[in-house]
């Protein structure tokens, strides 16, 4: 790995690697996109096949409902031995033909009749019309004249004897249908169309016929396909081409697909039954369709071919316009990201490599002063313990010496001034009680012991106010509350105290010296709410979390508040709260100063220091 031929082709594929990434990410974007192509092309391939079942299924579905109509009638024959043509139009009119099979233009009943009896069918003709006659007039062994019909469509009122094996396509299909046993349709162009037009003078429309056979006797369940003489005449149906096919053909089919159905299998003019399009496919400088398929069914042994063009309605439903081209730009522009990361990366790469060649050389200087700066580091640090102990030493210190200071000054009050004061006061109440001075002298004299009074009370207020003797001489729980109630002579402010724990194992916690500063503190913040909060009571409350070993004492009002920022820094506006002095003293000790106050919300003010102070905490 270190060889340096390898570490040149390392760097080199490091240089190309943006190259490279955006190679790679093209060629992934096109074999997405081709993926994603072909798949859009199956899918909207798998939908085009199933639109073409669809239409086959319903196709199939039209002519067994049109050959079960045939075999309700063969039913009719099979019921009764002579049936009337008044019997058999009643019979298919309660089919309601016209609206369920719109495509049906007539319905007969041809009977099968040797040409020695043709004198007899022609007599039966005349009953039903005087000018009935058997046609087309061909000489043949057996006829298959028209006996009933009924006419649903203006064109077929002249089907009363109409010979159905003159026409070659019919007799065809009439052959298959005596053979299989099951309704077949004929083939190709039915010359019944030719003679129609022939015998009313105008053309009739394009049709097919469907025929199923009626037998002599009801031995249909047990009949072989030879016994041709028990046929007694064959039932058929003239079905409309162009109506047969719009009706199997769902509307929705119509409006995505141009369909086109062939009479056989030659794709012509000729043979086309249908069509919504055009006459022939494909058209010239038309739409191209995408998808075009191309199937033969077979409905009653007869073959149709259809064939399928998708329409732009059809091809809109296709996700592929859209989401391929949109694949192939997101792909694209995901290479183009690609690339320009990578490249910005490569630079990076560049730059922070030649920035390591400069480190290196600077890590070998480094190391070289590296002995020396752990020393100079180990003795600054030293160096700032030191001086942290220092400073917890010195605010010991100026706690200690603010104490004896304030000790001092009211030893001497008390021990010095008041004594001074009583004395004047005792001496000035033996002038009064051994003089007979005017009133005036004694109404002076008695001012003077008014004010002499005074002074001793002010004296001995002071003197607590200095050093009061509870603090040297009880614990702190004692201390707050004789703070309480001289807050409350005072200056009349209802204190609450709540002290969590037992008083001694509390005061094992904090050095004397932690206690003064602690009732210091807390006095100064009852002042600050006798001065400012306006209000008339307040509570401390003191507790140790043992969670985080630390003891905190809070003092809580109710009254105005404050802007608690202000005591964050020392200045003019705040000298007044005393509360910067003891955060300062707190920080020392290892404590903090919260202060939870906004104006308006009130004030509460929580000291929390370590339970146990360290060794270098002197003692007073």
């Amino acid at each position: 790995m270190n060889h340096p031929a390898w570490r040149h082709l390392s760097h080199w594929i490091k240089r190309h690697v943006p190259l490279i990434v955006g190679l790679l990410s093209v060629l992934v974007t096109f074999v997405a996109t081709w993926q994603l192509d072909t798949a859009t092309r199956q899918r909207d391939q798998v939908r085009f096949e199933a639109w073409i079942e669809k239409t086959q299924d319903t196709a199939y579905e039209r002519i067994y409902n049109h050959t079960s109509l045939l075999r309700g009638l063969r039913g009719l024959f099979s019921a009764s031995n002579h049936v009337t043509a008044r019997e058999f139009r009643q019979f298919v009119d309660s089919f309601d033909v016209a609206q369920r099979y719109p495509a049906v233009q007539a319905l007969g009943f041809a009977l099968k009749a040797p040409a020695s009896e043709l004198p007899q069918v022609e007599a039966m003709l005349h009953e039903q019309a005087p000018d009935a006659r058997i046609w087309p007039a061909t000489p043949r062994e057996t006829y298959y004249p028209t006996m009933y019909s009924r006419t649903l469509t203006e064109g077929y009122d002249h089907l009363i004897g109409f010979d159905i094996a003159a026409d070659q396509a019919g007799v065809e299909a009439m052959q298959r249908s005596q053979q299989t046993l099951e309704a077949a349709a004929s083939r190709g162009e039915l010359s019944f169309q030719r003679d129609m037009t022939a015998a009313v003078g105008r053309r009739a429309p394009d049709h097919f016929a469907l025929y199923l056979p009626v037998f002599r006797e009801d031995l249909h369940a047990n009949r072989q396909p030879s016994e041709d003489s028990e046929v007694a005449g064959f039932l058929y149906a003239m079905i409309d081409k162009q109506e047969f096919w719009h009706i199997a053909f769902h509307p929705v089919s119509q409006r995505y697909f141009d369909i086109f159905v062939y009479d056989g299998d030659q794709l012509d003019a000729t043979s086309q039954a249908f069509t919504n399009g055009v006459l022939v496919p494909p058209r010239e400088g038309a739409h191209r369709s995408r998808f075009r398929d191309e199937v033969t069914v077979d409905i009653a042994g007869r073959p149709w071919t259809l064939v399928f063009h998708s329409k732009p309605a059809f091809e809109a439903l296709s996700s592929r316009p859209t989401v391929v081209p949109m694949t192939f730009g997101g792909g694209m522009l995901a290479s183009l990201v690609l690339f320009l990361l990578a490249r910005s990366q490569t630079r990076a790469w560049m730059a922070a490599h030649r920035l390591n060649e400069e480190l290196q050389a600077s890590e070998r200087q480094l190391r070289e002063v590296n002995g020396t700066l752990e020393q100079r580091v180990a003795e600054r640090t030293a160096v700032a313990e030191q001086r942290a102990v220092l400073a917890r030493r010195l605010a010991n210190e100026v706690t200690q010496i603010e104490q004896r200071e304030r000790r001092r000054l009211a030893r001497t009050l008390h021990d010095h001034l008041q004594q001074l004061l009583v004395a004047a006061r005792f001496r000035l109440q033996l002038l009064n009680a051994t003089s007979n001075g005017s009133g005036d002298a004694i109404t002076i004299q008695q001012e003077l012991d008014n004010l002499l009074h005074e002074a001793i009370d002010a004296s001995r207020s002071l003197t607590i106010e200095l050093s009061p003797p509870i603090v040297h001489e009880s614990g702190l729980g004692d201390c707050l509350h004789w703070l309480a109630r001289h807050v409350q002579q005072q200056h009349r402010l209802a204190v609450d105290v709540q002290v969590e724990g037992e008083p001694g194992t509390l005061d094992a916690m904090i050095t004397p010296n932690v206690k003064i500063m602690l009732f210091e503190a807390v006095r100064e913040a009852l002042l600050n709410t006798v001065k400012y909060a306006g209000v008339r009571e307040a509570s401390i409350h003191l507790r140790h979390d043992p969670a985080t070993d630390m003891l905190d004492l809070t003092v809580a009002d109710e009254g105005v508040g404050f802007d608690g920022d202000k005591v964050a820094v020392r200045g003019p506006g705040v000298e007044r709260f005393g509360l910067f002095s003891i955060r300062e003293r707190l920080e020392l000790l290892n404590g903090q100063l919260v202060i939870d106050t906004a104006p308006g919300k009130g004030t509460r003010i929580t000291l929390r220091l370590p339970a146990h102070q360290p060794a270098d905490v002197a003692q007073p």
